[in-house]
């Protein structure tokens, strides 16, 4: 696994879904939000981004193994906040620093282990939690998934 620098994840009409899910499940659940926006008439202009919703700096985590996840879809155009959504008309992440994880979706954390074991050996402060941006994520073979996971850093030198 390498790791990038500057990076930028940006995306315009973005539909955000919150869920929880186990993270073994995290693949079906990708798949089930991408018929649902299809079958809303949307087009996914890009790829699929989690994160994990987070309390008071802690990782949300239920004692059966289920997490907090808000899943960001980029559509083709503009869409109204519903019940089951919110619209939001900009994504932007700047500044980060990303590496690619391909493996087993119950073990994406090794990418995030590496990437803080870098950001603490260059002294660079995270500002965001992960974000989980889904190159490839299939239900039918979770232990295949290709993920850039992207941290935001601080830029400011004190």
């Amino acid at each position: 696994m390498y790791i990038l620098r500057n990076q930028i994840l940006m995306y315009s009409n973005v539909l955000s879904y919150t869920a929880k899910v186990r993270k073994d499940d995290i693949c079906a659940l990708l798949e089930q939000i991408r018929r649902k926006t299809e079958v809303s008439g949307y087009k996914i202009c890009g790829r699929i981004i989690s994160t994990e919703k987070k309390e008071n700096n802690e990782f949300n985590e239920f004692n059966d193994g289920v997490i907090e996840v808000e899943l960001l879809v980029p559509i083709d155009r503009h869409s109204e906040s519903t019940a089951e959504y919110k619209y939001k008309s900009q994504f932007k992440l700047l500044n980060a620093v990303k590496v690619r994880y391909e493996g087993d979706i119950c073990e994406i954390r090794k990418g995030v282990l590496l990437l803080d074991e870098y950001l603490n050996e260059n002294n660079l402060e995270p500002i965001t939690g992960c974000y989980f941006s889904y190159i490839q994520a299939y239900a039918d073979s979770p232990e295949s998934v290709i993920a850039d996971i992207y941290v935001g850093i601080n830029t400011n030198v004190l």
